[in-house]
């Protein structure tokens, strides 16, 4: 994967998956469920210092509740698990995870070391 001009090909391609896939998953299921607002938006935002890369979703949503300086997931019964292992795989490449609500806004933001 390449997002602009950043290679990806210092990660595993499974790490690649459930980090990009399951952030973007939960924003789009995030903005779907605001109600009210027409111009629902999505950012994604990739940059590189020098040997870490920067990594910012920032999407509408809803209020959330926290436990543990975790979101706690409301899709029901052995759900919510995708952030755990969105951790996991950051972990991997001696990276970390802030995650964040502010505004109306949740804001997932990665390092990760090359």
């Amino acid at each position: 994967m390449n997002l602009g001009g950043i290679c990806f090909d210092f990660m595993e391609a499974i790490d690649i998956t459930t980090i990009f896939g399951n952030l973007l998953d939960n924003a789009l299921e995030a903005c779907e469920a605001v109600q009210g607002k027409p111009d629902k938006r999505i950012v994604l935002t990739v940059e590189r210092f020098q040997e870490i890369v920067s990594v910012t979703v920032e999407n509408d949503c809803n209020p959330v509740r926290w436990r543990a300086g975790m979101p706690i997931s409301e899709k029901g019964e052995n759900r919510g698990i995708g952030l755990m292992n969105v951790r996991k795989s950051i972990d991997k490449y001696d990276g970390d995870l802030k995650l964040r609500e502010s505004k109306g806004k949740f804001i997932a933001e990665f390092f990760l070391n090359t």
